[in-house]
């Protein structure tokens, strides 16, 4: 029983004293006062609820004129409408844009130093030009608003598996002989990350390059503080990005969901998975963890590369040297692929006002022609994503969607991707949930010729808020083995109609409405 009362008080003290749990503490501190300063001047003073009365009108006016979400802006106006004493100061911070400039200059300067190393091969566009040309057309939208060109010379390999990919990544890191870049949402130590760091220390004393870049929400609860210190003590280049801090600013909100690791400038590895031991199954919190991956080598490695350097710079204010890692660099013989597809690595941000990953979605659902479908953990749809998924399906596409059957610890997501499933059925797209687990896997396959593999969800966090990348491929054989993954994984998914639906509990619909109304800010 003592035993018991001391390690109930010792896990009490961890929390307590953890700092993300006194950074929330302080942020609350920070909207409480916020709130009792505007809510007393509210009710002592006639003119201040005037003045905020209207200040609120010239707000909605503002929101409706600008070129936003339409459902974040209704929730916006919403909630002004109903709290405007802490709806207007919410919707300030929210969509405060302090940190834009700067990373606006970072990628002008990072772009100025490597266009002529990132130049769309002419011979390859217009081999796809003619080849197909609503595929040339996509592939020409990503290089025209991120620079990212389509490459050839590039083998692809699909993992179904995030232990697949992890079976080989090890190998490849081991045989690393020039330099290894790192980029991560989540980490926390275990089987996995304690093998790879074990790894990258053998590296960096046998003089390899190591770059480490991690998300400092993403990993709040799972690294000390400083990690990237304990990091530099090692001989590895850390970089925490965007570190946490408890001031209320609209920062917090853009965060690095990207999943990069560049060896040797000639082969990538991405996807969805983390560096913790639930993304390969070994500990199983919300049973089978479905997860994929895709491996490049080759030429189009260069964008992910690119990608890289860009948020690395960016975090830790410095500018690399990109012709140091160019593709070949190190290798006197020529690359040559096995493979004959067209790949083209891209990566996403927040602040250039160009939502590049919903629009790579967008263009491969309004080219489908006999069917598209989709793994994601989350579906928390904007307008113009479900309208494009409703279209399609009406004009005759097969389209479905696969969700988990168990959540994860977003309760909140699970219930708003639920709240999703009537309109969407009704129009005709098909919803399975994955019966197994929880799916994190963000695919995309259509019409057997294209696909996509990342860290992109379909929800308003990828689409808006984070830092996101994935890769688009075309007519590789990567593609075929992401259909014989889809195959599987509907076999043991469930799919959902309208009497599912209708079945819900009143208590769990009246839920859905409320969450959905929150669903811009989740």
């Amino acid at each position: 029983m003592i035993k018991w009362i001391a390690n109930f008080f010792w896990k009490l003290y961890k929390i307590l004293t953890h700092r993300m749990f006194l950074t929330v503490i302080l942020l609350l501190v920070q909207f409480v006062v916020m709130y009792l300063m505007l809510y007393y001047a509210n009710d002592y003073s006639v003119y201040v609820q005037g003045v905020f009365q209207f200040i609120s009108v010239l707000m909605i006016i503002y929101i409706l004129n600008q070129d936003d979400n339409p459902n974040e802006k209704m929730s916006f106006i919403m909630f002004i409408a109903l709290i405007p004493f802490f709806g207007v100061p919410f919707y300030i911070i929210w969509r405060g844009k302090t940190v834009h400039e700067k990373y606006r200059l970072t990628l002008e300067k990072s772009h100025n130093q490597v266009k002529h190393l990132h130049m769309q091969d002419e011979s390859v566009g217009n081999e796809l030009r003619e080849l197909d040309r609503k595929r040339y057309r996509e592939a020409e939208y990503v290089y025209r608003e991120s620079d990212f060109p389509v490459h050839k010379n590039t083998s692809t390999k699909y993992y179904p598996s995030a232990e697949a990919l992890y079976e080989e990544l090890l190998p490849a890191l081991e045989n690393a002989k020039h330099f290894i870049f790192m980029e991560f949402f989540i980490i926390k130590h275990g089987e996995m990350f304690d093998t790879i760091m074990e790894i990258l220390k053998r590296k960096v004393k046998e003089g390899v390059e190591v770059r480490f870049m991690y998300d400092d929400f993403g990993c709040a609860g799972n690294l000390p503080m400083h990690y990237d210190r304990e990091l530099k003590e090692m001989g590895i280049e850390g970089v925490i990005f965007n570190p946490f801090n408890p001031r209320l600013t609209i920062n917090h909100n853009f965060r690095d969901h990207r999943k990069i690791i560049v060896i040797d400038g000639y082969i990538g590895f991405t996807g969805g998975l983390n560096l913790a031991d639930e993304y390969i199954n070994k500990i199983s919190p919300y049973g089978y963890w479905k997860d994929s991956g895709i491996r490049l080598e080759g030429d189009a490695v260069w964008n992910l590369t690119v990608s890289f350097l860009e948020n690395w710079d960016f975090a830790s204010e410095s500018h690399s040297d990109y012709a140091l890692f160019t593709p070949h660099r190190y290798h006197e013989e020529s690359f040559e692929a096995l493979d004959d597809g067209y790949v083209m690595p891209y990566a996403d941000n927040p602040l250039d006002d160009e939502e590049l990953g919903q629009s790579v979605y967008v263009n491969m659902i309004n080219n489908a022609v006999d069917y598209i479908w989709f793994t994601t953990p989350y579906l928390v749809l904007e307008t113009s994503g479900q309208n494009a998924l409703e279209l399609a399906a009406k004009r005759g596409v097969d389209v479905r969607i696969i969700t988990p059957g168990i959540p994860d610890n977003k309760i909140h997501t699970y219930v708003v991707t639920r709240s999703t499933y009537r309109h969407l059925i009704q129009n005709g797209v098909r919803i399975y949930e994955y019966t197994p687990g929880f799916v994190h896997a963000k695919n995309v396959l259509s019409d057997d010729e294209v696909m996509s593999c990342g860290t992109i969800n379909l929800d308003y966090r990828s689409m808006y808020h984070n830092f996101e990348n994935g890769v688009w491929v075309y007519r590789s054989k990567s593609i075929e083995d992401m259909k014989k993954d889809f195959l599987q994984v509907m076999e043991v998914s469930k799919e959902i109609d309208m009497d599912w639906v209708k079945k819900r509990p009143l208590t769990q619909r009246f839920a859905q409405y409320i969450y959905r109304i929150m669903s811009p800010f989740l």
